[in-house]
């Protein structure tokens, strides 16, 4: 899982990486410019086409448009919306809550693993 903390400006490569990676949080002075062509920056434009749809995406690059942190957000590109100089504290929460979940989802599965050859052994002896 990587996490892309956006505390100023992003534009350009450090705006591809961004997006590239699976969460993006954002600080609430943090901008985010999309000026730049989309045949020129491919990534990008990719990136920003699985998100939001191709129209989307184009009509963004194409405009130029310099969005701000809660823009970002009401287009779901970023997960969360941190205070200027606490986006590390929201890092921290998102990182204890995907371990949770990690957690959970590998004792679900050494669970069905345990009770899984007890059941094909019931079905050899019947069969």
């Amino acid at each position: 899982m990587l996490v892309a903390n956006a505390r100023g400006d992003m534009s350009g490569a450090d705006l591809e990486f961004a997006l590239a990676c699976s969460i993006l949080i954002g600080e609430a002075d943090a901008r985010f410019s999309f000026a730049a062509d989309p045949i020129a920056s491919m990534a990008t434009y990719g990136f920003l086409a699985q998100k939001l749809g191709f129209v989307r995406a184009e009509r963004l690059m194409e405009r130029g448009e310099v969005l701000d942190a809660q823009q970002m957000h009401d287009l779901l590109l970023l997960k969360d919306v941190a205070e200027p100089g606490s986006a590390m504290d929201g890092i921290r929460e998102i990182s204890d809550a995907h371990l949770k979940r990690h957690n959970s989802c590998y004792g679900i599965y050494r669970a069905h693993r345990m009770a899984s050859p007890a059941v094909r052994q019931d079905l050899r002896s019947v069969g």
